[in-house]
């Protein structure tokens, strides 16, 4: 049954407020400021997964492998091996004017995979469906297709997407960066998504704070507001969470 099993996050003080960690055959977005830690969050979850013998599918497109590789390897989560492995997949999303640019970079081992966004988004569907059959949790970097996409063409990718990890199972990750979209697009991939995860900035004291927003989760009764801070192992939630 959908939602009947939760998969531990891996971020210390976070499994706790959510009842046990992410539920199963479901479908995330993670969104935040630019410089709130988003993709971070979802890199730490990513690599606890395969360090637990789990598969991961990471999705890009503006973005290169190389610069994942970089930041994760700041915090200790090391790839190499789970690339080597096929449990860390990087897929290149391409058009048409991607390839100019793809063509001109190095060609790196980790980005051997990729999807040809060029026609529309029913390769990219295909290539989820495949990823999710095949037991990979999918992350995909939404900001690049929301851009160069219809809205409904982007609707009918995540009601897609979502179907599929009904089906096949795992917790999937829609990542999206709030700074550059008009709010009604956002608002519409929230109410699709089965959970939300916000991340925010907020200046206090002559300093930053990091706040996470769980908006939107199954069986949750009610938004909540964490804080949390970044060590040199990544992301940790404090103990006390305000709700509101």
């Amino acid at each position: 049954m959908p939602f009947s099993r939760r998969f531990s996050t891996g971020v210390v003080g976070l499994d706790g407020f959510l009842g046990g960690g992410l539920l199963d055959n479901s479908l995330i977005l993670v969104c935040g400021e630019v410089g709130s830690r988003h993709k971070t969050f979802v890199h730490q979850i990513l690599f606890n997964h395969v360090a637990e013998d789990g598969k991961a599918a990471y999705y890009l497109a503006e973005n290169m492998s190389i610069d994942i590789l970089l930041e994760m390897r700041r915090f200790g989560w090391l790839l190499r091996d789970y690339l080597g492995r096929k449990s860390w997949i990087f897929v290149k999303m391409k058009t048409s004017s991607l390839q100019d640019l793809s063509n001109l970079a190095p060609k790196l081992l980790e980005e051997e995979h990729s999807v040809n966004l060029a026609p529309g988004l029913k390769e990219l569907k295909d290539d989820i469906h495949a990823k999710v059959e095949e037991n990979y949790w999918t992350a995909i970097e939404l900001n690049y297709i929301l851009l160069n996409f219809n809205l409904k063409e982007v609707a009918d990718l995540l009601l897609y997407w979502r179907t599929v990890a009904r089906i096949y199972g795992g917790v999937h990750f829609a990542i999206l960066s709030l700074d550059i979209h008009p709010e009604n697009h956002v608002n519409l991939i929230k109410d699709i998504a089965d959970g939300v995860l916000e991340f925010i900035l907020r200046r206090s004291d002559r300093r930053y704070e990091n706040l996470m927003i769980v908006r939107k989760m199954k069986y949750l009764p009610r938004p909540l507001m964490l804080n949390f801070t970044v060590g040199e192992n990544g992301i940790s939630v404090e103990t006390t969470a305000r709700i509101y």
